[in-house]
């Protein structure tokens, strides 16, 4: 699936305060987003794709764990707060009636329409307790301080004019509230579904203190917006990322900046199957995002989604392509040229 935070160009440069910052090696950062079917709630959702993705997922995360062990990765983990449930009920045939709705003019439907009110032995690809506690396990037997971010409660667009700021508070409390509640962790970074940032100002008062941000210079449109002028921005962003891939374009690496009162630390790139683009360039992209930072002494932030290990099609060439660049990373730490930590220890530094 393509999302607008995978393409960066020359647009959409956005002035922010930058702290100083002087790392003396460079630095990778690794995400990995947690939300089974709700990142694509917004979405035409094949069910049974989804539901048998989810199934691949548990089975293949002992594997990426196994990884992040042998090369010694830390991981933000962006949890999404509905997978921490393995169950819930609809009241009068709805679901989640105590959480305010967004008023989205490109969805008539409702956000939880999806939502089955079943249990996780029923319906494993909304609800993942198993995956969030194995997570969390993992976490608690290992030296490296892996940490866990907010990622919202149901994957609503925060940027978006339609998610109001009621529906963006109860997202954010509901979700930290049950991080808080299963697992004694106090979040205190943020990763917004979609990448489409809004209402900082709510995610400051429920105690974040930095979060992810775009991609820098990204090409920006409205996914789910029409128009000559969305549409003309739309397929210019596809050209020129995939341009960029074949002409071996190095991500950008970034620097923190200050975004009223937190840290943002903005994406470099996101290792995901793409149309049309061999993962060998996406790996080897990666590849070169690391050695730029190594040479700028700046940061290469790397994302994926666990989904994306029960979605692609040869898992054993995803799995080749992302040791590549754990190895690759792990070369760099153990060189003493780069620093391999989490968005919420780095921010710390800042």
């Amino acid at each position: 699936m393509w999302t607008q935070q995978d393409y960066y160009g020359v647009f959409a440069r956005i002035p922010r305060e930058k702290p100083q910052y002087m790392p003396s090696k460079g630095v990778f950062l690794l995400d990995i987003e947690v939300e089974l079917a709700w990142g694509m709630i917004d979405e035409k959702m094949n069910k049974r794709k989804v539901r048998n993705a989810s199934k691949k997922v548990r089975i293949h995360l002992e594997d990426v764990i196994h990884l992040l062990e042998r090369y010694e990765v830390p991981v933000t983990w962006g949890i999404l707060g509905h997978v921490i449930l393995d169950r819930c009920d609809c009241r009068s045939g709805v679901p989640h009636p105590e959480m305010p709705r967004p008023s989205y003019t490109w969805m008539k439907r409702d956000w939880y329409e999806h939502d089955p009110c079943k249990e996780l032995s029923e319906e494993p690809a909304f609800y993942g307790r198993d995956i969030t506690d194995k997570i969390v396990h993992y976490m608690s037997q290992i030296k490296i301080p892996h940490d866990i971010a907010c990622h919202s409660f149901s994957h609503q667009l925060f940027g978006d004019p339609g998610c109001s700021r009621e529906v963006a508070e109860a997202e954010v409390k509901r979700c930290i509230e049950l991080i808080e509640e299963n697992y004694h962790i106090k979040p205190k970074v943020f990763i917004f579904p979609r990448d489409y940032p809004g209402h900082l100002d709510v995610l400051q008062k429920n105690g974040i203190i930095a979060f992810r941000g775009r991609i820098p210079h990204a090409i920006t449109y409205s996914e789910s917006g029409g128009g000559v002028s969305n549409s003309l921005r739309k397929y210019a962003c596809l050209a020129n990322h995939w341009t960029s891939f074949y002409l071996a374009t190095p991500p950008p690496v970034v620097t923190p900046m200050q975004e009223h009162g937190l840290i943002n630390i903005p994406a470099s790139m996101s290792y995901n199957k793409k149309p049309f683009i061999p993962l060998r360039l996406i790996t080897s992209k990666a590849k070169k995002g690391i050695e730029k930072a190594i040479e700028k002494r700046e940061i290469f932030h790397l994302y994926t989604h666990l989904m994306n290990f029960g979605e692609v099609s040869n898992v054993k060439k995803f799995f080749e392509g992302f040791e590549e660049i754990l190895s690759c990373a792990d070369l760099g730490r153990r060189r003493d040229e780069l620093e391999t930590t989490t968005i919420r220890r780095l921010a710390e530094t800042v």
